[in-house]
């Protein structure tokens, strides 16, 4: 923290301990910042059904919460597989199309304070849901972005859209991901990564200014 500390600061282990209270409201309290709707309507030919960034973004996150864990919700039904597939499309998605540096994607039933270690500054939430046909699936997909520090939410967005099991332009991302999570995710590979895509684009933008995150940035869009 920068700035003037105040003659009569807590002790050490109190602010420890207030720390760690902090992080562990992460899942139960949110404490909900300011947010901007990010486009008006987001008609057209978007997927994505709302989008909202805290209004400070630029001012208050935008180079100081880039680390990030993402933790997928199984999809319903106990559908582990699908979580942890939409975790790692979005962990690939957001290391390759925005400057967040993402290590870490998993997947749990809820949010706990162990969901931000010492190194990370944010946590990406996602809850997919999803309603299978005879050629795709539509799919519903929610996210949050929340600030490590307190529990605040930064972001907070939507994707519900259909789209096809079967499309020439992923027969290839089809076969990593069957390969990675099994045959029966199969004909939800495509529906996911669209809807992944679509969440992924909506995500505010961090900047990062030191070389060494720069240059760690590289190796993760490799």
């Amino acid at each position: 923290m920068t700035g003037h500390t105040p003659a009569h600061s807590p002790p050490a282990d109190a602010q420890r301990q207030r720390a760690t209270d902090v992080r562990a409201l992460v899942g139960r309290l949110w404490p909900r910042l300011p947010l901007l709707l990010a486009g008006a309507a987001l008609a057209g030919c978007s997927s994505v059904t709302f989008a909202r960034s805290a209004v400070d973004f630029d001012t208050a996150y935008r180079t100081t919460l880039y680390r990030l864990h993402i933790v997928a919700a199984p999809a319903p039904a106990g559908d582990a597989a699908l979580g942890a597939m939409v975790a790692k499309m979005a962990q690939r998605a957001i290391n390759h199309h925005r400057d967040y540096i993402v290590r870490q994607a998993s997947t749990a039933n809820q949010l706990d304070a162990s969901a931000c270690s010492e190194k990370i500054e944010g946590v990406l939430h996602l809850e997919p849901f999803v309603c299978r046909s005879e050629d795709g699936a539509k799919v519903r997909l929610t996210a949050r972005l929340l600030r490590c520090q307190d529990g605040a939410i930064v972001f907070e967005g939507a994707v519900h859209d259909a789209w096809a099991s079967e499309d020439d332009n992923l027969v290839q991302v089809r076969a990593q991901y069957v390969r990675e999570h099994g045959k029966a995710v199969e004909p939800m590979v495509a529906p996911l990564f669209h809807a992944v895509r679509e969440l992924v684009d909506a995500l505010p933008r961090p900047k990062l200014e030191k070389d060494a995150d720069i240059d760690e940035k590289i190796e993760l869009g490799q």
